[in-house]
């Protein structure tokens, strides 16, 4: 009899990106993030006086993230959980985003948010985004990544 053995485990899923550079590889990890959540796919920052209203007599809110990490890794995680809180803790849906400054330790960025109905709207929570299995690397053509997401 075997004394133990790794399964694996249905709470767990992958996923990827890549992208030129940093803010765009950091975009499509972001898109990925809502595509899970079954959102709708961001679009390009829109000049503000060309917004239109997430709902009749309600305009979208403008936030700024801004988080610091130990390396372009642990920066991506970070930003990753923090549109997780963000979209499950205060509802907002995010419409729009703007990467403002990224280095590899640093995030600022503006996001366009609408405030979700009180009714459940995700089709799945992710819990976190986990350091298990994090990978971001510069590759030919840009950067790359692969994170474990807990759902």
């Amino acid at each position: 009899m075997k004394r133990g053995r790794i399964t694996p485990h249905t709470s767990e899923v992958g996923l990827e990106a890549a992208g030129r550079d940093l803010p765009e590889l950091f975009r499509n990890a972001a898109g990925g993030r809502l595509f899970f959540y079954q959102l709708s796919p961001l679009t390009p920052p829109l000049p503000k006086g060309e917004r239109k209203a997430a709902r009749p007599g309600e305009g979208p809110k403008e936030i700024r993230v801004q988080l610091a990490g130990d390396d372009v890794g642990d920066l991506l995680i970070l930003w990753l959980n923090e549109l997780a809180f963000l979209i499950q803790t205060k509802r907002f849906r995010p419409c729009e985003m703007q990467i403002d400054l990224l280095t590899e330790t640093e995030l600022s960025a503006t996001l366009l948010v609408s405030l979700a109905p009180p009714q459940r709207d995700l089709a799945i929570e992710v819990k976190s985004a986990t350091r298990t299995g994090a990978l971001v690397e510069k590759t030919k053509g840009g950067w790359s990544a692969k994170v474990i997401l807990d759902v």
